[in-house]
């Protein structure tokens, strides 16, 4: 990612931290979906828990593209500590 090569240090550090802080909200979130849906399965039918399945991935597919960014923010500054 190219435009992180203009950012300051600082800055992408503080981008690091709060990308790492949404990453751990989100899989918060995930698990307690996680939980909802086994507590569901394990004390209603099977049949009325499963239309709620497809709702546990919409956490996963918010974690992907958080997590890509912190990569990228990460292989950055390990770029610029390895110049210095």
């Amino acid at each position: 990612m190219s435009e992180l090569t203009q950012l300051p240090t600082a800055t992408l550090h503080a981008m690091k931290a709060r990308l790492t802080n949404w990453v751990v909200y989100v899989a918060a979130i995930d698990l307690v979906a996680v939980g909802v849906f086994v507590s569901l399965l394990v004390n209603s039918s099977p049949a009325k828990a499963l239309p709620f399945a497809p709702l546990l991935m919409l956490p996963s597919i918010a974690l992907v593209p958080l997590m890509l960014r912190a990569g990228a923010v990460r292989r950055e500054l390990a770029r610029r500590d390895a110049n210095t």
